[in-house]
């Protein structure tokens, strides 16, 4: 077993997927790779899952893509069990279409919400790549080259360090 990256150092040609079966994915040369990741978590039952294969067909024969302009039935069934489920009143669901666009949406929820301009967010933790995501991001080697994104501080402690987390809490009500 080795492993490829799809950029290549050592000038040698790049994997590229093509098709996948299970945890099997088929680069266009016919190589086969074992998928450790499970495209991020969205492919957690593997590639061509025949139920969730079964299930997209149906939503495109259905309905493509939602309007945005009327309200789309399934995102209120959604929004009426979030409530539901959710502790405290809660009146109002912001769904996103990708994981950066729910970070961004979260930094702009916390901001109103504290009118604080800081931020903590959790050390080495991958929060996307637009501009504000890419500022809470862990990995240096994705936020520095850009400078600087995000105008407020942002305050980095180890995720799940409970410790950490209240002594940052401590130094930003010192800061306010």
């Amino acid at each position: 077993m080795e492993y490829r990256k799809s950029v290549t150092e050592s000038g040698d040609r790049a994997a590229v997927e093509w098709i996948g079966s299970g945890a099997v994915l088929r680069d266009v040369l016919g190589r086969e790779y074992l998928d450790c990741l499970g495209g991020f978590g969205m492919m957690n039952l593997g590639w061509s899952h025949p139920d969730i294969a079964d299930a997209v067909k149906t939503q495109l024969m259905r309905s493509p893509m939602p309007t945005q302009d009327l309200i789309d039935p399934l995102r209120g069934v959604l929004a009426n069990i979030q409530a539901q489920i959710t502790p405290g009143p809660l009146k109002y669901s912001f769904f996103a279409a990708s994981g950066t666009k729910a970070i961004e949406g979260s930094i702009k929820l916390a901001k109103m919400y504290t009118k604080k301009p800081g931020l903590i967010v959790a050390t080495n933790a991958f929060h996307g790549k637009t501009m504000g995501a890419l500022s809470m991001i862990g990995k240096s080697d994705f936020r520095e080259p850009a400078g600087v994104l995000y105008g407020g501080p942002v305050y980095r402690v180890p995720f799940g360090d409970a410790d950490a987390l209240e002594k940052q809490f401590e130094v930003c009500k010192k800061a306010a």
